[in-house]
C-alpha cells in the first residue's frame, strides 16, 4: 500500500444559517418501526406549521428564533440538510448503571486494567469523535455501537492534530486547556509532559499494558518510545512497530489522560489514589460517590470545547449529572417511567413494547446487540473438517430464529461489517453475496445430509457445547440449535456451566468441542473471535483467509477508502469456511426523555464511551420537563 501522511487540522468549519422561525417544529421527527403516541406539547411552545407560510425573506426578532438550518456534506458529496433547535443551559442529566464503577479508583486496579465510564465524564482523550458525522450531523455513524470510527470520522479532543507515519505517531497537544480547580491539579494548563506520563505510567511495570497492548517499541523502557517532541515542546512522539500502528492509534482514542503531578509513572510507589484525588480537564468535575448508590458530578465552568453547532456556546450545558447504581433492571424501568432517570439503552423487544404503552412519550432509537456464535473447535474431529461445518450451518433454520424467536425483529447475515452506519463502506448484504455463502444462511437439510455422509458421517455424531448457566437466551437459541441438527443426525449435548467456571474455561480454551461466545463489531481490524493469537478465538482458527485479511487491513488502516475495499472483498471468502455457527443478532432500544435535546440516541459514540460521551453536549428543556410535570 502507498504509505500516505495524515493530517487533522481542527481549524475549518462549516456555516450554519439561520433560519428565523418560530413555527419550526420543536422535536425532529425520528423514523420509528412502530407508532407510538407522541408527548402533547402545550400548544403555546409547539405550533404546527404550514410549509408554504415559512418564507426565507421573513425577519422575526431574535428572541424568538428557536433552529437553527444546518447544511453540511458527507464524505460521498451527499447535502444534508437538518433543522437544529438552540440548546439552553441548565439542569442535572440523569443516568443508571447496573454497579459501581468496576475496578474502583486507586492505580493499581483501575489504570493499569483499563478505564471504566466513570472517568470519562472527568477526563479527555487526545481524539474524539466528530460530531458533524454524527446522527445530529451528517448520520455517517450512529453513536449506538461499541466500535472504532475510521480515522476521517474523527476530530481533535486533547490533540489538535496528529501525523501519523509508518512506525511513528506524533500528535500536536492543544494549547489553553486547564485542568480542573482543585487538589492536586488547581486549574494548571495541560501540557504535553501530562501526556507523556499518563502513557509511561500504562506501561509501568505493575500495569497489564505491555502485555494486554504491546505496541509501542520499546516494552522495557516505555520513556523511549514515548516523549515529548524535542523540537516542539507541544508534541507528543510515540514510536511503534509498523505493524501495530494501527492498533496503537486504537489504545490513544480509549485512553484518558490524567496530570503528572499525581506522581510515580514507573508506577513502583504507594497506591493513593481515590475519587477524591481525580482532576482531569474534563466537561465534568467529581462531587460525590456514594458505593452503590450513586455518583455525583458538577459542570467544569472552565471546559474547553465549544459546541459545533453553535460556535458560540461553551459546552457542557447541563449543571450536572446524576448517575444512579441500580442493579435491577425492573427498578431501572420503573425510573425511566417515573422520570427519575433521563436514558436506558438496550432495553428488548417486550421491555420495549411495555414502556411505549405506559409512557408513548418516550423517545427511542432501534439498535442491534453484538454477536453470538456457536464456535466449534477447528482443530479436533468433525469439526476440522469444512465440509461438516457448512452441513451443519445450512442445518440451522436462521429464519425462522428470525421470525419465531425474535419475532422478526433480528439480523441473521453479519461479520465481519455488521449493519451498521459506522460499517457501512464495508458491509455487503447477504443478497449480494454469491451463492455458496447464501445457503449457508439458508434452511437446507437435504444438502446438509449430502455433505455430512460425503465427510464421513452419514449417520451423524455427537458432540456438546459448553454454555453460561447464567444466559438464558444462549440457552434458549442453543436448544433450538440442537433440535435443528437432530434431524440430520447430530446430538448436540448442551453443557451448562456456572459463571466463573465458564469465565474460566474461555480463558483457558479447554472446551472439549464448542464454546458460545461473542462476534464482535470490533473485528474490523482485531479479528479477536478468528485471529492465531487471539484467546477469544474459541474454535481454534488457523484460517490463513483471516490473517491475510487481518495483515492487509492493518496495513490499510490509515486509508478508511481502501480499507474498507479489503474486507468488502474478504466477506464471502470468510463466510464460505463457516468458520463458526454465527446467530441472530436482535434488536434492541434505547429509550429516553422527551424533554432530552441535543439528543438522537447515541449510547457509544465511540468504543468503550457510554454516557460520558453524550452528557456533555445534550441539553434539557426545562420548560417542556415543568409542563409534564416532572
Amino acid at each position: 500500500m502507498k504509505k500516505k501522511v495524515i493530517w487533522l487540522v481542527l481549524s475549518g468549519g462549516m456555516v450554519l444559517t439561520l433560519l428565523l422561525s418560530a413555527c419550526a417544529p420543536a422535536v425532529v421527527e425520528q423514523e420509528k418501526k412502530a407508532a407510538p403516541k407522541e408527548v402533547v406539547t402545550p400548544k403555546e411552545e409547539v405550533v404546527t406549521p404550514k410549509e408554504e407560510a415559512v418564507a426565507k425573506e421573513v425577519v422575526v426578532p431574535k428572541e424568538e428564533e428557536r433552529f437553527v438550518k444546518w447544511t453540511g456534506k458527507k464524505l460521498d458529496g451527499t447535502v444534508v440538510e437538518k433543522m437544529i433547535e438552540k440548546p439552553k443551559y441548565g439542569g442535572i442529566v440523569t443516568f443508571v448503571k447496573l454497579e459501581d464503577p468496576a475496578r474502583g479508583w486507586s492505580r493499581t486496579t483501575h489504570f493499569f486494567r483499563g478505564h471504566t465510564w466513570a472517568y470519562f465524564m472527568t477526563n479527555d482523550a487526545l481524539y474524539q469523535h466528530d460530531r458533524w458525522r454524527g446522527p445530529a450531523g451528517t448520520g455517517e455513524y450512529s453513536g449506538l455501537y461499541n466500535v472504532e470510527l475510521p480515522v476521517d470520522l474523527l476530530a481533535g479532543g486533547l490533540a489538535e492534530s496528529w501525523e501519523i507515519q509508518p512506525d511513528t505517531i506524533t500528535l500536536k497537544i492543544r494549547k489553553g486547556i486547564y485542568w480542573h480547580d482543585k487538589a492536586p491539579t488547581y486549574g494548571a494548563q495541560l501540557t504535553a509532559e501530562d501526556v507523556v506520563y499518563s502513557y509511561v505510567l500504562g506501561y509501568s511495570a505493575k500495569s497489564t499494558w505491555p502485555t494486554a497492548y504491546p505496541y509501542i517499541s520499546n516494552l522495557k523502557n516505555p520513556a523511549e518510545s514515548i516523549y515529548v517532541d524535542p523540537d516542539d515542546p507541544w508534541s507528543v512522539v510515540f514510536k511503534t512497530d509498523p505493524q501495530f500502528a494501527a492498533l496503537l492509534w486504537e489504545r490513544l482514542g480509549t485512553q484518558v489522560i490524567m496530570p503528572q503531578v499525581l506522581g510515580d509513572p514507573d508506577g513502583t510507589g504507594p497506591d493513593t489514589w481515590d475519587w477524591k484525588t481525580i482532576s482531569g480537564t474534563g466537561p465534568f468535575i467529581m462531587k460525590d460517590f456514594i458505593a452503590a448508590s450513586s455518583l455525583t458530578y458538577r459542570r467544569n465552568p472552565n471546559y474547553w470545547d465549544h459546541d459545533p453547532f453553535f460556535p458560540e456556546n461553551q459546552l457542557p450545558y447541563v449543571d450536572g449529572v446524576k448517575v444512579f447504581i441500580i442493579p435491577d433492571r425492573s427498578t431501572q424501568q420503573a425510573a425511566l417511567r417515573t422520570g427519575k432517570i433521563d436514558v436506558l439503552a438496550e432495553i428488548i423487544d417486550e421491555e420495549w413494547e411495555s414502556l411505549m404503552r405506559s409512557n408513548p412519550e418516550l423517545k427511542w432509537q432501534p439498535s442491534w446487540l453484538e454477536g453470538w456464535a456457536l464456535q466449534m473447535r477447528h482443530d479436533v474431529k468433525p469439526f476440522d473438517d469444512v465440509r461438516v461445518r457448512r452441513a451443519l450451518a445450512m442445518a440451522i433454520d436462521q429464519d425462522s430464529i428470525v421470525k419465531d424467536y425474535y419475532r422478526g425483529k433480528a439480523e441473521k447475515f453479519y461479520w465481519p461489517p455488521f449493519p451498521i452506519p459506522e460499517h457501512q463502506r464495508m458491509y455487503v448484504p447477504i443478497e449480494q453475496m454469491p451463492q455458496s455463502v447464501q445457503e449457508l444462511y439458508e434452511y437446507h437439510p437435504d444438502k446438509a445430509k449430502q455433505l455430512l455422509a460425503e465427510a464421513g458421517y452419514p449417520n451423524g455424531f455427537k458432540t456438546s457445547i459448553v454454555l453460561n448457566s447464567a444466559q438464558q437466551e444462549w440457552i434458549d437459541l442453543s436448544t433450538i440449535v440442537a433440535n435443528h441438527w437432530a434431524k440430520v443426525g447430530v446430538d448436540l449435548e448442551l453443557q451448562l456451566k456456572a459463571p466463573a467456571v465458564f469465565a474460566s474455561m474461555a480463558r483457558q480454551n479447554t472446551h472439549e468441542q464448542g464454546m458460545w461466545a461473542t462476534v464482535f463489531m470490533t473485528a474490523p481490524i482485531k479479528f479477536t473471535e478468528a485471529r492465531v493469537d487471539s484467546q477469544n478465538n474459541h474454535a481454534m482458527m488457523n484460517s490463513p483467509v483471516v490473517e491475510e485479511t487481518l495483515a492487509k487491513a492493518a496495513a490499510a488502516y490509515f486509508d478508511p477508502v481502501e480499507f474498507a475495499r479489503i474486507h468488502r472483498e474478504a466477506t464471502p471468502k470468510l463466510h464460505e469456511e463457516a468458520p463458526f455457527f454465527i446467530m441472530p443478532i436482535p434488536q434492541v432500544y434505547t429509550l429516553w426523555q422527551p424533554w432530552l435535546k441535543g439528543y438522537e440516541g447515541e449510547f457509544k459514540p465511540m468504543r468503550k464511551r457510554e454516557e460520558e460521551a453524550i452528557s456533555y453536549y445534550i441539553w434539557i428543556d426545562q420548560e417542556l420537563k415543568k409542563a409534564m410535570g416532572r
